[in-house]
């Protein structure tokens, strides 16, 4: 009934800003008017595209969105390098609910005449020069109020309205709409009191179509439209998108609170869960929704309410929204539609000044990348607030980390803040995980940890309460630590920097220069004795005056890069 606002007054409240993005790239069409904003897009194939653009305003009245009879629609036969535009009569003020494309000369449009003629659908045969009017989908002028029109081929095509007489209206044409005819009220499911249907909310896969409504129900028909089922999403509103094997996507945004909230579908809308796993907790407002044809991929593009860390963004999913890769931060795209991995489009909404764009997608291949994925797993410390210090992997399924509280300042000895030394160890990969803590010292610092199996790992570190440098060894995986006294590190002139070990016997320890050469200790029965590498072994480091550059060894924490120790490279 209204324009879907969840598309729309996100763009229009960040109109001007726009980066450059190496996701999107962006094309003017080359209107004669300023500032149109997208309404929909219909790809044919690589090469064909077609675009539809108009003047709206965004209000709480329905007819607020209608500004003049500025209806122009744009198409390219050569993948966006050059542009045709032609105008559309459908009204004055006229507003565009869809366009629909099956091949460079051939597309319908509908949208509604605000002067008083109502819902209307066009067709042109001729690349958009002119358009027909089809009086056949005969939506009453006073009553009516059109969503979308769709076709799957030249002759078989739908068109979908607002209830009229109790019913929602829905057309079918068997002719490519020469003749339009109203579907039985009984082959629909009532509507609720006070529900409608939302310009574009709709979907298609093969012969099944859906649309959504303001009561957040979802409506399905698995027969070119000639019969309706009724599905509840879980949610009071919202949009939706579907894609291949029934998987689907219901999403609500609170522009109040800048939130959104999201269900999932692997039934084609018969069953919803809520998905909980969504960027950035949600918040921000949704711009599109899209699943891409041909891969598992979900791509969306949202608004976020930090100038700072970047408004408009493009995040993709290849496993049903259980994690997202961020793609780009760039400019206000929405209407996005892809017909294959590599092969997508978005309109940017109406802006105060500059040109309509419309945006190729230019990124690589949307398909799941073999290590590009993060999964998060909670290794369930007493504490919280431990960052990472050191991660070690003895294969797929046994992995240990160690954790500690630190500080980050200029100071070496600013790193130690408390004695929570903590190792995680998981060996089902990452299903389940033990935790243990590790008395370094008080206040500890973590310098690496080292395992060679499931039950046994070294861990150095350093007890900033004046215990120096220490390794310690456990045996029964990190139960216990035992602290291996023959590695005889200064507690005053010593800093250890790593442990290592190659075999249960084998291993290597190594510190910082004492005494002229820097302090590396070896064993050969687990660590159960170190004996220090004689400095004849070992060249010589130069004197701290002969240091002419400076590197930082840094460590990704939530807030960005940061040199945690500082250390010297000899040119």
């Amino acid at each position: 009934m209204r324009t879907n606002l969840y598309l729309l007054i996100s763009f229009l409240c960040f109109m001007n800003h726009s980066v450059y993005s190496q996701t999107w790239k962006a094309h003017d069409p080359g209107y004669p008017d300023p500032n149109l904003g997208c309404s929909s897009i219909s790809l044919v194939n690589k090469d064909v595209i077609w675009a539809a653009h108009s003047h709206y305003s965004v209000t709480d009245s329905l007819f607020g969105f209608f500004i003049d009879s500025l209806s122009r629609v744009t198409r390219s036969v050569d993948g966006g390098e050059t542009w045709n535009n032609y105008f559309v009569p459908i009204g004055n003020p006229a507003f565009v609910a869809n366009l629909m494309a099956i091949d460079e000369n051939t597309a319908w449009i509908c949208g509604i005449d605000g002067g008083g003629a109502g819902s209307r659908v066009f067709k042109t045969t001729d690349g958009g020069q002119t358009w027909n009017h089809q009086a056949s989908a005969s939506y009453d002028p006073s009553a009516s109020w059109v969503n979308f029109v769709h076709f799957w081929n030249k002759d078989l095509g739908i068109t979908m309205g607002d209830p009229r007489d109790g019913e929602f209206e829905i057309y079918t044409t068997s002719d490519g709409g020469a003749n339009w005819f109203r579907l039985n009220g009984d082959k629909i499911p009532d509507p609720v009191s006070g529900e409608f249907g939302y310009n574009g909310d709709f979907d298609v896969q093969g012969n099944t179509i859906w649309f959504g409504t303001n009561k957040g129900r979802i409506y399905k028909s698995n027969d070119f439209g000639q019969s309706w089922q009724v599905f509840e999403s879980g949610l009071p509103d919202g949009f939706f998108s579907m894609g291949e094997n029934n998987r689907g996507i219901f999403g609500l945004t609170d522009f109040s609170s800048f939130s959104t909230r999201m269900r999932f579908t692997r039934d084609g809308g018969e069953n919803w869960a809520d998905l909980t796993t969504i960027p950035e907790a949600g918040d921000f407002w949704v711009s599109s929704l899209d699943f891409v044809p041909g891969s598992t991929a979900i791509v969306l593009t949202t608004v976020n309410n930090s100038l700072i860390s970047g408004l408009f963004r493009t995040w993709v999913s290849y496993d049903d929204g259980l994690n997202w890769i961020l793609l780009d931060i760039g400019d206000n795209i929405g209407w996005v539609k892809f017909i294959d991995p590599e092969t997508g489009w978005g309109g940017r909404q109406q802006n105060l000044s500059g040109p309509s764009n419309l945006y190729e997608y230019v990124g690589g291949a949307l398909q799941k990348p073999s290590s590009a994925v993060w999964q998060a797993y909670d290794p369930g410390y007493p504490l919280p607030n431990l960052g990472c210090s050191s991660i070690d992997m003895v294969s797929n399924n046994v992995v240990w980390a160690v954790h500690a509280h630190f500080s980050v300042n200029d100071s070496l000895y600013g790193f130690f803040v408390d004695d929570q030394c903590r190792v995680a160890r998981t060996n089902d990969g990452g299903q389940s995980w033990k935790s243990s803590f590790v008395p370094m010292g008080n206040p500890a610092f973590v310098a690496n940890i080292t395992a060679i199996d499931a039950n046994t790992a070294w861990l150095a570190g350093i007890d900033g309460g004046g215990g120096g440098s220490k390794i310690y060894k456990t045996e029964n995986g990190g139960e216990t630590w035992t602290h291996q006294t023959t590695a005889a590190w200064d507690p005053v002139a010593s800093w250890v920097d790593f442990v290592h070990f190659w075999s249960p016997a084998k291993g290597i320890a190594m510190g910082d220069p004492r005494d002229g050469e820097y302090e590396i200790y070896h064993t050969a029965n687990g660590g159960q004795f170190w004996t220090r590498v004689d400095g004849a072994k070992i060249p010589i480091q130069f004197p701290a005056s002969l240091v002419t550059t400076m590197t930082l060894t840094w460590w990704a924490i939530p807030f960005g890069l940061v040199p945690i120790r500082a250390g010297f490279t000899v040119l």
